[in-house]
């Protein structure tokens, strides 16, 4: 079975003491209970920031996970945010079993620009000036003239 992460976010409108999240939570999840009974809670956590819960479930696939997370944002009168997960110790086995990369090319990137080339353009030349910094200087087209 597959692991999910499930943030959420309870309406203001929903709760109108501090102990509306208990009683809330025991609805949601019977409800849930009954409607995905395949489904397996690993944890559940009362979270500080943007979301006030955080819960930890496994299911079959994604389709399960998108029914409780329209269950939870239906019933539960809350935004919710799901993520699939996968155990540390299956992401290590996945990084064993990927295949070397080749060597890649090392190429100039101009940290100022983020663009190949010498300050991001293929007609620029650099130099060390008097203190021994860069200095860039661009091409000037032909019909560049200097203005009075």
């Amino acid at each position: 079975m597959a692991i999910f992460i499930m943030e959420t976010r309870v309406s203001v409108e929903s709760l109108r003491q501090p102990r509306s999240f208990e009683a809330l939570e025991r609805s949601v999840a019977g409800y849930l209970g009954k409607a995905c009974p395949e489904v397996k809670w690993l944890g559940s956590y009362a979270t500080l920031g943007p979301y006030d819960y955080l819960d930890i479930f496994e299911a079959n696939d994604i389709e399960v996970a998108m029914r409780v997370s329209v269950l939870v944002r239906a019933y539960g009168h809350g935004e919710a945010t799901i993520r699939p997960a996968v155990d540390w110790g299956q992401f290590k086995h996945l990084l064993r079993n990927l295949p070397e990369l080749p060597p890649c090319e090392q190429r100039h990137v101009d940290r100022r620009t983020r663009g190949p080339g010498v300050a991001g353009r293929p007609d620029a030349t650099s130099e060390k000036g008097d203190g021994g910094e860069r200095v860039y200087r661009l091409a000037r087209p032909p019909e560049y003239r200097e203005r009075p």
